[in-house]
């Protein structure tokens, strides 16, 4: 695999988590009109599926911190 393989598939993994980092995000801007999700009661009291919301978020937009964190991807292991 060549060196713009590599990049090109990584492109298109970082795209596909950052349209689900959008969704997520529309998903919780619809969350904070129903009540405020910031508040330590209110956030404690989420339901499941709600929360869940959150937690992935998080962990697509550490996915993305990843991808700019990545250094050396073109050194050999």
């Amino acid at each position: 695999m060549n060196k713009t393989e590599i990049l090109h598939k990584r492109f298109a993994k970082l795209e596909k988590h950052y349209t689900a980092l959008k969704e997520y995000k529309e998903l919780i801007d619809e969350l904070l009109k129903e009540s405020n999700i910031y508040e330590q009661f209110t956030f404690n009291t989420l339901k499941p599926e709600k929360r869940a919301i959150l937690d992935a978020y998080l962990k697509r937009f550490a996915s993305i911190q990843d991808f700019f964190g990545c250094k050396d991807i073109f050194t050999p292991s």
